[in-house]
C-alpha cells in the first residue's frame, strides 16, 4: 500500500515544528536532493515526503 499523504503523527511534527518557528522544508536536508534523483512535483518546498532521508544518515 503507497501513503498518498502524511499520517497523523507526520502532521503534528510539522505543527509543532511550525509553532516552533523550525524549518519545515524538507529538501534542504534530503539526500535526494539533486535534479536528477528526485522528480517529484514538491522538489524544492516538500513539507512531507514518502521518500525522504536525511543526508549523511
Amino acid at each position: 500500500m503507497t501513503r498518498t499523504g502524511p499520517g497523523w503523527l507526520d502532521r503534528q511534527r510539522m505543527r509543532m515544528k511550525r509553532a516552533l518557528g523550525l524549518d519545515t522544508i524538507l529538501c534542504d536536508n534530503c539526500k535526494w536532493n539533486w535534479r536528477s534523483a528526485c522528480h517529484r512535483p514538491e522538489r524544492q518546498s516538500a513539507a512531507w515526503c514518502p521518500d525522504y532521508h536525511k543526508k549523511g544518515g
